[in-house]
């Protein structure tokens, strides 16, 4: 295995890495993919978004097709207790070959899955049969919720880095609902964390050491240059501490690319997506009013995660702890911020330009990782990824 470069290489290397699909390759792995998804049911208006995704013009990326190795046997998995869920998909541990994993699928295909890992006997204890699955909340329909589930398929097919989540395999099998395995962080996820340690301490607000909160910012920074940093820069429009993940050693990674989107090429830079996605807390303002955005709002929800992480207080505290109310502030025009004052004075003048009013002074993700980087190495500690390719 590789060790992993640090940042200030990563988005040429990793492009570099990438690089290689000739125009008929990219045409036969299309036709194996469309093949696959009709062959199970996938609507075609879905399958021919999906894969008018996979390869776009221009993008200097390659976009790996899904190949049958790619997928994961049934009979090879046991699928364990439910962890987590959400109004879209269910997340269940699950062993796979001699491995512990996470697979996740849409909830409405859950009580499929189980029912027939039942009948195959792949099913342990544990969790799952109390599961109640229910239909996603608003308008969305199967269809959807089966193409953003897709989306994520291709999308973590096509990407590898040290910080972000291993995907390890998607099963669309047509006897089985589409779902799809990764790594298993052990520590679980960054907002419980930070919940659980002021339980402990049993304090209002806890924030971890000044050297963790760097080393956890620096990791960010870095999955955030390597997805911007393509020619198409792929934004997560989600990034939130529900949506990091700690290893049991507490190595930070980044999940959760459901809604991420590939931006239009840089010369149509400025591109009008679909508004009102991610989450509201750390959603920025122009998400929030439909209004044309970049890569730069996921620099504004690092703004956010970082206050977060070094003032041990959610952002807003002193506005009110109701997302709704910023939401509507921003509604009205109005631009509501945490206060800087909260956080360790070394770390102001990297924190508060990432959530500035004009998108495009915000600072790139690979600037922001190299400031943590100097004052990682400051201090004596390496803000560089010990992980492995």
């Amino acid at each position: 295995m590789e060790p992993h470069c640090s940042v200030k290489s990563s988005s040429v290397a990793h492009e570099r890495a990438a690089c290689g699909s000739t125009k008929q390759d990219q045409v036969a792995g299309a036709l194996a993919v469309r093949a696959v998804l009709w062959s199970i049911g996938i609507p075609s208006e879905i399958t021919l978004k999906l894969l008018s995704r996979m390869y776009l013009p221009g993008c200097s990326r390659r976009h790996e097709p899904l190949t049958i190795k790619e997928f994961c046997e049934v009979r090879d998995r046991r699928l364990r207790k439910q962890i987590g869920k959400t109004l879209k998909s269910a997340v269940h541990l699950a062993n796979w070959k001699g491995t512990v994993v996470v697979v996740k699928c849409a909830k409405m295909q859950q009580s499929n899955m189980v029912k027939n890992l039942r009948k195959s006997h792949s099913m342990m204890l544990g969790g799952v049969e109390g599961a109640s699955p229910r239909r996603a909340d608003g308008d969305e329909t199967e269809a959807d919720i089966t193409e953003e589930l897709l989306h994520e398929i291709q999308l973590l097919a096509s990407l590898r880095h040290p910080d972000l989540v291993l995907f390890l395999g998607a099963c669309l099998d047509p006897n089985y609902p589409i779902m799809f395995v990764s790594e298993f962080m052990g520590g679980g996820d960054l907002e419980h964390f930070m919940y659980n340690m002021r339980e402990k301490h049993q304090v209002a607000a806890w924030k971890p050491p000044l050297w963790r909160m760097v080393e956890w910012s620096c990791a960010i920074g870095r999955a955030l240059a390597f997805l911007h940093g393509f020619a198409a820069p792929i934004v997560h429009r989600d990034l939130k501490p529900l949506n990091l993940l700690l290893t049991k050693n507490l190595e930070l990674k980044m999940t959760d690319f459901g809604i991420s989107k590939m931006m239009a090429t840089m010369e149509n830079e400025h591109h009008t997506m679909t508004g009102g996605v991610g989450s509201y807390l750390y959603m920025a303002p122009e998400v929030v009013r439909y209004e044309e955005y970049n890569e730069k709002v996921d620099i504004y929800s690092y703004g956010l995660i970082m206050y977060y992480l070094s003032s041990g207080k959610r952002p807003f505290h002193h506005i009110t702890l109701d997302p709704e109310v910023i939401l509507q502030q921003y509604c009205q025009k109005k631009e509501p911020r945490p206060l800087i004052s909260d956080c360790p004075k070394i770390l102001r003048g990297i924190i508060e330009p990432c959530w500035q009013t004009d998108k495009f002074v915000r600072p790139s993700a690979e600037e922001i990782t190299l400031q943590l980087d100097a004052i990682a190495a400051s201090r004596g500690v390496s803000c560089e990824s010990c992980s492995t390719m």
